[in-house]
């Protein structure tokens, strides 16, 4: 048995988190275009028959503007030295910037490689652009990858298995994640509710679980939608209560597809 710490990094939106639920197979990290939606370190666990990979799912390094965005970098940053093997990912359709640079200095090359994310959205000349470029800056290993194309995920992790070393189980088997039900669904929420408001809201979201009840199909949830201003819930809430309703609706509908739960 091979077992071993890999931690995905990269700026905000270049698919760390939706990597990572396309490996262990579900919804663990809430995934949205908008920066910074991963605040806390998630893990995911990838098993089969000879192997357990543990996934650092990190929030996605930039420059703050204010004290989450320096704690969400802390947090990142710390996952570098956590990890046994390190992912920069980098979607193939942007190119590579100073703060992209400025993530690179901080990995230990030897024990990295880097992962072209989204390469649906290229071409092939693109890929080899783009592995040239980052080679160029001394990754030794480029690798291409995408959500959308499963043969991609495979290799990627064929790849990892030959990089980690150690030999203690830390999860069961069975175990996709070191997260609760409870904190997934608070997640979801939290997802749906910025799936629905403007760019000024997604940092001033919080979401708070009163209740949650397990049954043998069904759950039951009652939560708190937190908000930083008083101007904020008129946009969360929606006229004559619009909004609220469309959150409850995606909420339970991704519970459902994730879970096989229905949900009131």
């Amino acid at each position: 048995m091979k077992t071993g710490f890999v931690s995905l990094i990269g700026r905000p939106n270049v698919g760390k988190s939706t990597l990572m639920n396309c490996i262990v197979g579900t919804k663990i990290a809430i995934t949205s275009k908008k920066p910074q939606t991963t605040r806390n370190q998630i893990r995911g666990i990838y098993n089969d028959f000879n192997s357990q990979i543990i996934f650092l799912d990190t929030p996605g390094i930039h420059k703050p503007k204010h004290a989450l965005g320096e704690n969400l970098n802390t947090f990142s940053y710390q996952s570098i030295k956590d990890s046994d093997f390190i992912v920069f990912l980098t979607p193939i359709n942007e190119k590579i910037g100073p703060g992209d640079k400025k993530i690179i200095e901080k990995i230990n090359l030897d024990k990295s490689c880097a992962l072209i994310t989204k390469i649906d959205l290229g071409s092939e000349f693109d890929a080899i652009e783009k592995s040239k470029e980052l080679k160029k800056i001394g990754f030794n290993d480029v690798i291409g990858c995408s959500a959308k194309i499963n043969n991609s995920i495979k290799h990627l992790l064929e790849f990892l298995k030959t990089k980690i070393k150690g030999n203690t189980l830390f999860y069961e088997k069975e175990e996709i994640t070191d997260v609760s039900l409870r904190f997934i669904v608070k997640e979801i929420i939290r997802e749906s509710a910025i799936e629905l408001a403007k760019e000024e809201i997604p940092h001033s979201i919080g979401v708070e679980i009163n209740k949650l009840f397990e049954r043998e199909n069904f759950i039951e949830v009652e939560a708190t939608i937190f908000v930083e201003r008083e101007s904020q819930k008129g946009i969360i809430i929606g006229a004559k209560g619009s909004n609220i309703k469309k959150i409850g609706i995606n909420t339970r509908k991704k519970i459902f597809k994730n879970f096989g739960y229905k949900s009131i």
